[in-house]
């Protein structure tokens, strides 16, 4: 629903998970990685060292197509042609909003929006008329504040709506935004919702703050990105206060949508190389999930670039976890072991395509309950890696302890999650 700040490192104990969940990002990393060689201590289930099946290089890409998260729709709508109008206001840099409306005219009939949306049943999207705003912007704003606002300006400027509209308002940096008491450009760099009107139709908005920097962006570059984000899950999610659209992962998965969101945007907002500048417009734009890509061992997070690759962990049991919020317990898949127990898991290492070489491997303690061993640290399409974990501690808030296990490439890094439980 946001478009938060990524999260690559984490923090010990349930204070990340509460970060993460306001979009405050991540804290300093207390890991227990470690790189020395497996050892058969404490885990005498396991086959010996020389009789594990490492698997091969491979010329055959992806080697492994493992289980992979898929978004799920929950019944609800999604606008099919979008209608999005801009708004922005007079007292606002007049070039920053001439690359704003030219930016909402072109985005909906690129090959950028339609690879983006166009498996999730979203057809291409009409920039309207711009709306400019003589009154002077708002020194604060909060998400009340912009419907009441949104809602006068319809009625009184006679500004027609439908089920595709889609408004799309661009606040200068002299305004604070908030969003239901989390301050934009710190927790947050745009979000999106929807409102009735008083005739019972309802309309969709996204709203986008000038923030001085955010996610590594600055000007323009962090402007679109952000908006191409919200906007593209505003389509896919238009009501996410209301009957949803597609929103949250399969339970088989649930702990990715711990750490990366619940929406197509946000699942890729903390990737490797999530925004870029399509060859066909002049501005940045970040890539969003597609279940269609992850299922073919590709990138989930797409428009794709370099070649993918990835170290999935094989999680055979059905453990339990608590949802966030103190929502429901959730059946998932996962490693079960009890406390003090040790498990040794297989790591499949995938590509969808040749790599420069082989890509270096290290498992993260989230928590600080776990202790994390690798028998190797480093991999190429087709490989196996074997992890021995250790169960210090039960994390009490999930009641399972989640893991991250780290490919890195070059400047390239990709994540895959596990989780132990009893």
């Amino acid at each position: 629903m946001r478009a938060t700040l990524p999260v690559r490192s984490v923090a010990p104990a349930f204070g990340w998970l509460l970060a993460f969940v306001i979009g405050c990002g991540g804290g300093s990393p207390d890991v227990a990685t470690s790189d020395i060689n497996l050892t058969e201590s404490g885990d005498a289930s396991a086959a010996p060292m020389t009789t594990r099946d490492r698997g091969h290089v491979s010329s055959t890409f992806p080697a492994f197509v493992p289980s992979v998260p898929q978004l799920v729709g929950q019944g609800g709508p999604v606008i099919v042609s979008p209608e999005i109008t801009p708004i922005s206001f007079d007292a606002d840099d007049a070039s920053a909003r001439q690359a704003i409306e030219s930016f909402v005219q072109q985005v909906g009939s690129t090959d950028y929006w339609s690879a983006v949306t166009a498996e999730y049943g979203i057809g291409r999207a009409r920039g309207m008329a711009p709306v400019h705003v003589a009154e002077p912007p708002p020194a604060s704003v909060s998400d009340d504040d912009v419907r009441a606002w949104l809602t006068n300006r319809i009625s009184s400027a006679h500004i027609a709506t439908n089920a595709n509209s889609i408004f799309a308002i661009f606040y200068p940096s002299a305004s604070h935004v908030t969003f239901k008491g989390i301050e934009g450009c710190k927790g947050f760099g745009g979000y999106h919702e929807s409102m009735s009107l008083s005739g019972g139709e309802r309309v969709s908005y996204v709203v986008v703050p000038r923030c001085a920097t955010f996610n590594q962006l600055t000007g323009m570059n962090m402007v679109t990105a952000l908006a191409s984000h919200e906007l593209a899950e505003s389509a896919t999610d238009p009501e996410p206060s209301g009957h949803r659209g597609f929103v949250e992962l399969d339970r088989d998965h649930f702990v990715w949508q711990v750490f990366d969101g619940d929406e197509n945007g946000d699942l890729c907002t903390s990737s490797s190389g999530a925004t870029f500048t399509p060859s066909t417009m002049p501005f940045v734009v970040q890539r969003t999930w597609s279940n269609a890509a992850a299922r073919r061992g590709k990138s989930p997070c797409q428009p794709q670039g370099e070649v993918y690759f990835n170290s999935a962990v094989v999680m055979p049991d059905r453990i339990s976890m608590h949802a966030l919020g103190g929502g429901p317990v959730v059946e998932t898949a996962g490693i079960r072991a009890a406390l003090h127990e040790t498990k040794v898991v297989e790591i499949d290492l995938f590509s969808d395509g040749p790599t420069r070489g082989p890509w270096q491997v290290s498992a993260i303690d989230i928590t600080g309950s776990l202790s994390l061993t690798l028998d190797r640290t480093s991999g190429q399409n087709g490989e196996k890696l074997y992890l021995t974990i250790g169960v210090n501690r039960i994390d009490s808030n999930l009641g399972a302890t989640p893991f991250q296990i780290v490919s890195t490439l070059g400047q390239t890094e990709q994540r895959w999650y596990g989780l132990v439980g009893e």
